[in-house]
């Protein structure tokens, strides 16, 4: 705006005519009051022309000085403002990429997050229904255990009530009350003997029933062994389902995160892009507004430095006309104001005092005035000599003035630009010391905070390791014991099966004789009998069942401790892993905050110093200012006014300088 108003030819060349015509009351003032005192100022108007050439051209310079730091300012401006440009059209090419990556990432994520659920679902369907399979298998298992243990028990009753009798026949057999099941195994016995023998009938029948008893053991013990490979096989399947529930589910959240921080992230760039937009528009504006303004005030300069030349050929032939009229030869010629009056025509002189009265009235002017009355009563002659000292003088007052207010303001600007540059200097690197201050106590604690954390890291590793070594020894110890119990149990069953066989055979072939004895000896008391000991032949089959329940309670035993090691283990390696990577992490940014903090350091230091010189320059600048005040401060009217006056007396004194040549 100031180098617009400066610029505007119209409002400098209105400004010019008033200050013209008040230049011109000054110097027929001056010069009325030289001549009533017969003092001749000419030397003085000289001088004072001269200083006026002198402070034109220093003003021109300086315009061409203070156009070229505007021109320079456009130039550096415009490049800026490209390059911001540049860098804004960068900006949005790259917001509008990520946007679009983060997008499709979101996107493929989606779709991966469908096919953990779908496989979820698929696989929660798969172990619902083996739970639900086995728990059939589970039931049928319960009622046919129930079924073989009550047909057992309901046979070794029965071979209690049969031992008893001396010789029990068939058709007791068939009439005993027998499960459905035992029922049915003693009809398939009985089939396979067409006709019956005597011994049959006796102690046959005895043998059939243990016979019968063995075979239902047998198969209840091979009904738990199959209930038991079963379990373990929906044991095995349920972990390896509910691992794989575990990791898609694991992956499921991993993945929706993953995807929440996509989005956020493609939401933040569009932000920044809408942002980036509208200050590239701004920019572009501005940069448009720039070149043409810039544009403009170079051809304004170019006009305003072809006036300033004009006006100091105007000064030098107003100097060279005045040091012709300080001759002493014009000086001494003493001619009266009423002697000039003579040489003059009336007509003139009248048109020239009311043109001078006029003027004097336009800008209330009493030197003006006085002029009039003079020039109706002297010659044209010694008023137009009048006229021309007043117009040097007032040149001369107005090089002087136009000299100290380029001075002035000149250094008031160029002090008000450094107050101004080292104050808002040491605002921003007050403002940058605060940051870095704030960034080091941060680095410092974010850094304590790590140290702590990898401390804590290290000892939950360390704790991790030992529960993991002493668990590793629990479970090898179980699975040494399992075996050594699965080698105890299986020994057990086969020395109690080779006895039983032994004894059951020796038990037969006397089991005839031992009847007649028992017979002959009716009254004797009771004791027990002359048979060889066969051995607890009724209680085998549950003993045998028993030790190869405990057999396969070993086995499984082992399975689940074996599994459960392996698990374990593979759980440690990756929590170790785990740990391992968290820690070079948590390592790497330690030492990374460390060097930023160093950087940082070196930095605050440079700031410090720099914000002390920067207030050491701020603190001269004011100083002179404080000086430059008493000179360049206006305290009555200001130079504008006056200048506005001076140059309105000057331009009526050259009108009317121009009216007298005219008559002349």
């Amino acid at each position: 705006l100031i180098f617009i108003k400066l610029f505007t030819p119209c409002r400098a060349r209105r400004v010019s005519q008033h200050a013209s015509a008040m230049k011109i009351v000054l110097v027929l003032s001056s010069l009325v009051a030289a001549l009533s005192a017969e003092v001749t100022p000419m030397g003085k108007v000289i001088d004072m022309l001269k200083e006026m050439e002198v402070q034109g051209e220093k003003e021109k310079k300086a315009e061409a000085v203070q156009f070229a730091a505007y021109q320079q300012f456009c130039e550096k401006t415009e490049v800026e403002k490209k390059r911001i440009i540049a860098d804004s059209k960068d900006k949005v090419e790259v917001l509008t990429a990520e946007i679009e990556k983060s997008g499709s990432d979101a996107e493929k994520l989606a779709t991966e997050i469908a096919g953990h659920l779908a496989e979820l679902e698929s696989v929660t369907a798969e172990k619902e229904a083996a739970s639900k399979v086995r728990g059939s298998e589970r039931k049928d298992f319960q009622a046919m255990l129930k079924d073989y243990t009550e047909s057992v028990d309901a046979i070794g009753r029965a071979l209690k009530v049969l031992k008893a009798q001396a010789a029990p026949a068939l058709v007791q057999v068939k009439s005993l009350e027998l499960p459905e099941h035992a029922s049915r195994g003693l009809q398939a016995l009985l089939s396979e003997e067409a006709e019956p023998s005597y011994e049959f009938q006796s102690g046959g029948v005895v043998s059939m029933l243990e016979k019968l008893e063995e075979k239902f053991v047998e198969e209840r013990l091979q009904l738990q062994k199959d209930e038991t490979s079963k379990k373990n096989a929906f044991d095995l399947l349920a972990a390896t389902l509910t691992r794989k529930i575990e990791q898609a589910t694991k992956e499921q959240q991993q993945k929706e995160g993953i995807k929440a921080k996509k989005l956020h992230d493609k939401a933040s760039a569009s932000g920044d892009l809408s942002e980036t937009k509208v200050g590239l528009k701004t920019d572009e504006e501005y940069l448009a507004e720039l070149v043409t303004t810039c544009t403009k005030k170079a051809a304004d300069f170019k006009d305003r430095q072809k006036v300033r030349a004009e006006e100091l050929v105007a000064i030098q032939e107003a100097t060279k006309a005045m040091s012709e009229i300080a001759k002493p030869a014009l000086l001494q010629e003493g001619t009266s104001l009423a002697q000039l009056k003579q040489s003059l025509p009336d007509a003139a002189q009248v048109k020239v005092a009311q043109f001078l009265q006029k003027q004097a009235t336009e800008i209330k002017s009493n030197v003006l005035a006085a002029l009039a009355q003079r020039a109706r009563a002297d010659p044209m002659s010694k008023v137009k000599e009048m006229i021309e000292k007043l117009i040097v003088r007032l040149e001369d007052q107005a090089t002087a003035e136009t000299t100290k207010k380029a001075w002035c303001d000149e250094e008031m600007k160029a002090n008000k630009a450094m107050r101004e540059d080292k104050s808002d200097a040491a605002s921003s690197l007050q403002a940058d010391k605060d940051k870095l201050e704030a960034q080091i106590s941060k680095l410092e604690e974010d850094s304590s905070s790590l140290s702590t954390e990898l401390s804590e890291l290290d000892a939950a590793l360390t704790e991790a390791t030992d529960v993991r070594q002493k668990e590793k020894e629990k479970n090898e110890a179980t699975v040494k014991e399992a075996k050594q119990g699965q080698e105890a149990t299986a020994k057990a069953i086969s020395v109690l099966k080779e006895f039983y066989a032994k004894a059951g055979t020796s038990l037969l072939q006397t089991s005839s004789a031992t009847a007649r004895r028992a017979r002959a000896v009716a009254d004797a008391p009771e004791v027990f009998g002359d048979e060889a000991y066969g051995g607890m032949q009724t209680a085998k089959g549950g003993v045998l069942a028993m030790l190869e329940v405990i057999e396969a309670d070993f086995s499984r035993m082992e399975a689940e401790t074996t599994a459960s090691e392996a698990a374990a283990a593979k759980e440690h390696d990756a929590f170790v892993q785990e740990s391992k990577l968290t820690k070079a992490e948590k390592s790497k940014e330690v030492e990374h905050k460390t060097s930023s903090k160093r950087e940082k350091n070196s930095e605050l230091i440079n700031i410090k110093a720099d914000l002390e010189g920067t207030q050491k320059e701020l603190s001269a600048a004011e100083s002179y200012y404080e000086k430059l005040k008493p000179d360049c401060v206006e305290a009555g009217p200001s130079y504008a006014e006056r200048k506005a006056q001076r140059d309105q007396e000057m331009k009526d004194l050259k009108e009317a300088l121009e009216m007298l040549e005219a008559t002349a």
